[in-house]
């Protein structure tokens, strides 16, 4: 009734049952378990969460799931043979209002945990939190949380602006002789004039991603696992487990 009302499927292009599961499942809210002490249910319970129609109908962003054009929000990634521990997906956050949305990307990883009976160990119904790296590119750049920002001190001087930029042009010019922290900005092992280009535009929003008025920015996600949360892998599911995550696009506005 409110995707009618308000001409939804009209202005996005999208038919109603795409609008109604993309907004359904973007807008639920996950739901954890007391008796594990707060982590999450397992996805394979729950879904994407417990279905808010009240924040769905308030939705100012629709997301799109590359390679689910029926709406739902959701990643299935299949096997990892080789137990490489990376993972990618792309979706894209579509602005329904006429005005800039600002959002802040995060991610929770999470498994089924284990439990020992003797000497063997069996896979128990609650989860376990996973540690991993995640790493967003929004629109072509990369995305820095403002707390791994501040490792792109590049000048010393215990700040992270645009001075670090000019230091790092100086250094690529050969007028300075050493930066003072790694200033590979978007992580393709070279440091050169891009990645001052990708510094000055973090600066301008550090922690979120801007989606124009009417707009839409394309977002990749790569989920990384360290070496450690590998070999706790190898050793406690050795047979193989469901690696879960809820990736968030939160209002920076606080709404």
């Amino acid at each position: 009734q409110y995707i009618r009302e308000t001409g939804l499927a009209e202005k996005t292009g999208c038919n109603v049952r795409t609008l109604a599961q993309s907004l359904l499942m973007s807008t639920a809210q996950p739901l954890y378990e007391e008796a594990s002490g707060g982590n999450y249910y397992s996805i394979l319970k729950q879904g994407a969460g417990l279905a808010r129609v009240d924040h769905a109908i308030a939705a100012e962003s629709l997301l799109m799931v590359e390679g689910q054009p029926d709406g739902k929000v959701k990643v299935e990634l299949g096997d990892d043979p080789e137990r490489t521990g990376v993972y990618r997906f792309a979706f894209t956050i579509r602005n329904l209002t006429n005005r800039p949305l600002d959002y802040a990307l995060s991610a929770d990883l999470f498994t089924q945990d284990v439990f020992a009976n003797g000497e063997t160990l069996y896979m128990d119904t609650w989860t376990k939190s996973l540690s991993a790296s995640t790493s967003f590119i929004a629109d072509g750049l990369p995305v820095v949380p403002a707390a791994d920002l501040a490792a792109f001190d590049l000048n010393g001087d215990g700040q992270v602006n645009e001075a670090d930029a000019n230091t790092l042009l100086e250094y690529l010019l050969g007028n300075e002789t050493e930066l003072k922290a790694d200033g590979d900005m978007n992580g393709d092992g070279k440091v050169n004039t891009y990645d001052a280009h990708v510094l000055l535009a973090l600066l301008e929003d550090k922690a979120c991603v801007t989606v124009p008025a009417g707009g839409s920015v394309p977002v990749e996600v790569t989920l990384t696992l360290p070496d450690q949360v590998k070999a706790y892998l190898d050793e406690a599911t050795p047979n193989g487990a469901y690696i879960e995550a809820f990736v968030y696009a939160e209002s920076a506005q606080g709404e």
